[in-house]
């Protein structure tokens, strides 16, 4: 039996979600130092509120089993449509363990519970150095997938 489970972003999850995405972001980016800090963390948290806020994102929760308010690590996700084809797919924003959650499979169950795998591939938008450095033959950088969105207020 597994010690966490996974399930929706609840609305009291949003300011966490959003904050420790930005902050994790902030530490683990090559893009993150390139921006002045304000900018940065202004543009960011913006991005993430309107992200999470979408109909066509979906963000799920990794928590311990016996209490689902302690948060061990999510994902952000979104269905986008790719220029090239009519193909809609499964795109990460972000995902998110917690340090002293990692090398549990928590982040492979995030990504599979989303509908996205390693094997399969994907694209995503943020990089992170971590993320970066992995061998990863069908997985995309693609910050691209961002011109998705309509409005950025």
């Amino acid at each position: 039996m597994s010690f966490f489970k996974i399930r929706p972003m609840r609305e009291d999850d949003a300011n966490y979600v959003v904050s420790t995405t930005v902050k994790n972001y902030w530490k683990s980016s090559y893009f993150a130092k390139s921006v002045g800090k304000d900018i940065f963390f202004r543009g960011e948290h913006r991005l993430f509120q309107i992200l999470i806020s979408l109909p066509s994102t979906s963000v799920l929760i990794a928590t311990d089993v016996k209490d689902d308010s302690t948060i061990f690590g999510f994902i952000v996700s979104e269905l986008v449509k790719l220029p090239w084809d009519q193909e809609v797919h499964r795109a990460l924003h972000y995902i998110y363990v917690k340090n002293s959650f990692r090398s549990f499979g928590i982040g492979k169950a995030l990504l599979e519970a989303s509908g996205m795998s390693i094997e399969e591939g994907f694209r995503y938008s943020h990089e992170t150095i971590p993320f970066a450095k992995k061998p990863f033959k069908r997985v995309v950088y693609d910050p691209f997938i961002l011109n998705q969105l309509k409005e950025m207020e």
